[in-house]
């Protein structure tokens, strides 16, 4: 019997997963951890708390499962997005990782856009935003020059892990049309972009794709982490991509939902239909791509009110939202509170409440977060509908999926069943078969997954639709007003 180890970084908190070659999850474990907000949009993770949870949650994984390391055939690692983490030769990090919610690289953006014009989007499939990793690098090489020159590589966070485990620089391909300095479809550094934006190429990684094994777990890593020398690594993912193979979402015109800090809409397609107003990305299934759109403090929303509240736990946030009416007497919430990439591309955004009167409560608050939450899911399915791809149900993850009252609400705001998988750690899952097919465990991907998954399904019920078609006609105006100021306040 072999087993996979499947490790999701969040941007909150993170998860180990061990499998069997069923990918039955055997034994997980997990931690939260704090994102430090800066002044000027800055949002940064210290490197070490990524190795020391992964470390950490591994070794709990592993003792919990029962098995011995020697039996885990491969590791696989997803982790959050458009991170930028200078090292050394040494491989210490010269300082703090750049999130993807840092938003302090608007100027560099502008200039990337500037710079390379038409070209960007026709090599990357993608526009710049401050959230990305060409603007990132090019923020370091203006604000922090001497961080800069003493680079040795710009990791990702899972690059990070990577390398801390085997030695061996690398970036996956699911993180070239984010990286603004890839070409997304030949899944090569664009020699072009990297010269034309002034950044060093010997400074980035080596591109693999997910599934290619980077390199095996050095003998100082296993001391530290548990697992046993020489077991190979792949080079892993980003989570939204992690997470849609881990929900069976590999084929044409298949729609899910990462319901996590960021609620990311992600749909399969068989060619990179670049679309301005979506993310594209590399699928870790070869030649399958994925349109992506997000509201990017979506379930982040949630946890801050949480917390704001002084609760340890969703289960009285869940019981409040309940007893709130659908459409809540007009009260709209726009869930825009920390900048909102695409589809908006607008780093100014903030929360924004409308229609409050002196007859709602702290329950119609609670739900207003839910309901404001799945209007900007709604935008975005509108988006897809307009691209020529109308799918006819969505598969649902992350916290979002864990709140039976939440998972009804966006059932019935998008009119679309919404179909919940009985495993909750799908990123771990997609990853860890992604591992599994790179060592051979199985086949190809229909292999892997197939009839191993399944799922609690949320039909749309018509007459509260009715109501939340109402709900959202509100919602896009009060957006359409907000956008100017927006940027006026901004």
């Amino acid at each position: 019997m072999g087993y996979l180890l499947g490790f999701d970084l969040g941007t909150s908190s993170c998860k180990a997963v061990i499998l069997d070659e069923s990918l039955k999850i055997i034994a997980s474990a997990g931690h939260e951890y704090p994102t430090f907000m800066v002044s000027s949009g800055g949002a940064e993770q210290p490197s070490s708390q990524w190795w020391e949870s992964f470390c950490v949650s591994v070794k709990e994984c592993i003792a919990k499962a029962g098995i011995s390391a020697s039996w885990i055939d491969a590791v696989g690692i997803d982790t959050m997005s458009s991170v930028v983490l200078p090292v050394n030769k040494s491989g210490k990090a010269l300082r703090n990782g750049l999130l993807w919610m840092d938003r302090r690289a608007k100027s560099q953006s502008e200039a990337v856009e500037r710079i390379a014009g038409p070209r960007l989007f026709d090599i990357t499939c993608n526009k710049a935003d401050p959230s990305d990793i060409a603007p990132k690098i090019l923020w370091i090489k203006e604000n922090e020059p001497d961080i800069y020159r003493q680079t040795w590589k710009f990791f990702h966070a899972n690059g990070y892990l990577v390398y801390m485990l085997t030695g061996v620089h690398s970036q996956d391909d699911t993180e070239n049309g984010l990286s603004l300095l890839a070409d997304t479809k030949t899944g090569k550094w664009s020699d072009e972009l990297i010269r034309d934006f002034g950044i060093e190429k010997d400074k980035l990684p080596d591109i693999y794709k997910s599934t290619d094994i980077a390199g095996r777990v050095s003998a100082r890593a296993a001391a530290a982490c548990g697992l046993v020398q020489g077991t190979p690594v792949i080079a892993g993912a980003m989570d939204v991509v992690a997470s849609a193979l881990g929900t069976g979402a590999i084929h044409e015109g298949d729609l899910y939902v990462a319901g996590g800090t960021v609620i990311a809409l992600g749909l399969v397609r068989d060619s990179p239909e670049a679309h301005p107003l979506f993310h594209t990305h590399n699928h870790i299934r070869p030649g399958a791509y994925l349109s992506v759109a997000a509201v990017d403090f979506g379930g982040g929303t949630m946890r801050w009110f949480r917390n704001t509240l002084g609760l340890k736990d969703y289960k009285k946030i869940d019981e409040m939202a309940a007893l709130a009416p659908p459409g809540n007497d007009g009260l709209i919430f726009l869930p825009y509170m920390v900048g909102q990439r695409c589809p908006l591309y607008n780093d100014n955004t903030t929360g924004v409440v409308f229609g409050m009167k002196p007859s709602h409560n702290m329950n119609s608050l609670t739900r207003m977060f839910m309901e404001g939450t799945a209007y900007a899911m709604r935008n975005i399915m509108e988006l897809f509908r307009g691209s020529g791809t109308v799918p006819v149900n969505a598969i649902m993850t992350g916290g979002v999926s864990n709140s039976p009252v939440w998972s009804q609400i966006v059932s019935d705001v998008l009119e679309l069943p919404i179909e919940v998988p009985d495993c909750r750690d799908v990123a771990c899952v997609g990853i860890a078969a992604a591992a599994g097919v790179a060592v051979g465990m199985f086949n190809n991907f229909e292999d892997a997954l197939i009839g191993k998954i399944r799922r609690k399904k949320y039909t749309p019920n018509e007459d509260t639709f009715k109501v939340y078609q109402r709900g959202f006609d509100i919602f896009k105006k009060v957006l359409e007003k907000n956008l100017s100021l927006y940027d006026y306040a901004g």
